[in-house]
């Protein structure tokens, strides 16, 4: 049984490298897809947490231009983390209704008021 041991050791060690790495090949290969997927019209997240919206794709370069609210920054397309939802308009990105009312128990503050704690 001694001599068996370090084999064993060497088969799940080997066992566990071979699903780790199998697992981080997926992942990357659904990360490309989706990069490869991004069209003009889809909401993303930037790696620095920027919420916009894609106006153009340059495949040759490999850039992404975003629209943040009328203002228009070219990323890598690597720069992109996540496509939160396709085809949404710049329209439907601002902000809600601004006249909202405050909770209940909420008090108002007027604007270019101090508040004092």
């Amino acid at each position: 049984m001694n001599g068996l041991t370090p084999i064993i050791l060497l088969l799940m060690m080997g066992g566990m490298m071979f699903f780790t790495a199998r697992g981080q090949k997926k992942q990357q290969q659904a990360r490309l897809e989706m990069l490869n997927n991004v069209k003009p019209g889809d909401k993303v997240v930037t790696i620095g947490g920027l919420y916009g919206v894609v106006d153009s794709v340059d495949t040759e370069v490999n850039t992404v231009t975003l629209d943040i609210d009328g203002i228009y920054l070219t990323f890598e397309r690597a720069a992109i983390r996540t496509v939160v939802s396709g085809g949404v308009s710049v329209e439907s990105l601002s902000p809600a209704d601004p006249a909202v009312t405050p909770a209940e128990g909420d008090s108002e503050v007027e604007e270019g008021s101090i508040i004092e704690e």
